[in-house]
C-alpha cells in the first residue's frame, strides 16, 4: 500500500513562489509533500519545471501562454497575465479571490513581504526564505520554544518571559531563547514580523 496522502484542494496552505532566489530543495519538500495547491510566477518557473512537479497557476509578465504550456510539458495549469507595474498585489488579489485560507510564501525580497502586510487580514500567511520562517502578527503570537532557538522580531511588541536582545539593528532585535517553555510576543500596533531561524 502507498505510504502517500492526498488532501483536497486548499485543505493545507497554498504555495506562492514568487522569484527562484533562496529556494532550498529541502525546504520545498517539505511544503510541497501534502499535495497543496502550487502557484508561482514565470521567473521561478525553469527551476520547478527542473524538479518535474506539479503547477497548479503560473503569474506571467512576459512570457506568452503557448511558451509556458511548452515550460510545463503541456500539463494542466492556469496562466494568470499580471501588470508589471503592480504584479505582487494583483497575484494577491487574485489569490484572496479564490478563497485560500492559508499561503506559504516563497522567493520575496524584505521589502515585498511589506507589500504584502496589507493583506494578512484577509489569509494567514508565512513566509519563508533559505535560512528563515515568517510570521506576521497582528496582537499575539504564542509558540513552544527550545533553549538557544533564535528568532528576531521587526516593530515594537513585548515579550514574556523577557528576554535578552543579542543584537539590534535598524531593521530588526535578535534574541536567543534562554530556557525551554513557552515564547509570547505581544504588539498593540500594526503587523510586526516574527522571525524563526530554520535548522
Amino acid at each position: 500500500m502507498s505510504s502517500h496522502h492526498f488532501v483536497r484542494d486548499k485543505q493545507e496552505p497554498s504555495i506562492l513562489i514568487w522569484d527562484e532566489h533562496s529556494l532550498s530543495e529541502e525546504l520545498m519538500g517539505q511544503l510541497f509533500e501534502w499535495s497543496p495547491v502550487i502557484m508561482c510566477h514565470e521567473r521561478a518557473l525553469a527551476y520547478l519545471s527542473s524538479l518535474e512537479g506539479r503547477i497548479d497557476v503560473i503569474f506571467h509578465e512576459k512570457f506568452l501562454e503557448e511558451e509556458l504550456a511548452i515550460l510545463t510539458r503541456g500539463l494542466p495549469c492556469e496562466f494568470v497575465r499580471l501588470d508589471p507595474e503592480q504584479a505582487l498585489e494583483q497575484a494577491m488579489r487574485y489569490i484572496t479571490g479564490k478563497q485560500h485560507d492559508a499561503l506559504n510564501i516563497l522567493g520575496l525580497k524584505p521589502e515585498e513581504i511589506q507589500t504584502l502586510l496589507a493583506y494578512a487580514g484577509q489569509i494567514n500567511m508565512i513566509f519563508f526564505d533559505q535560512n528563515h520562517k515568517i510570521y506576521p502578527v497582528k496582537e499575539l503570537f504564542k509558540k513552544w520554544m527550545m533553549k538557544g532557538q533564535e528568532f528576531s522580531l521587526s516593530g515594537e511588541a513585548r515579550i514574556d518571559p523577557p528576554l535578552q536582545a543579542t543584537h539590534v539593528s535598524a531593521e530588526k532585535i535578535d534574541y536567543t531563547v534562554a530556557q525551554d517553555g513557552l515564547i509570547t510576543i505581544r504588539s498593540d500596533g500594526p503587523y510586526i514580523l516574527v522571525s524563526e531561524k530554520l535548522d
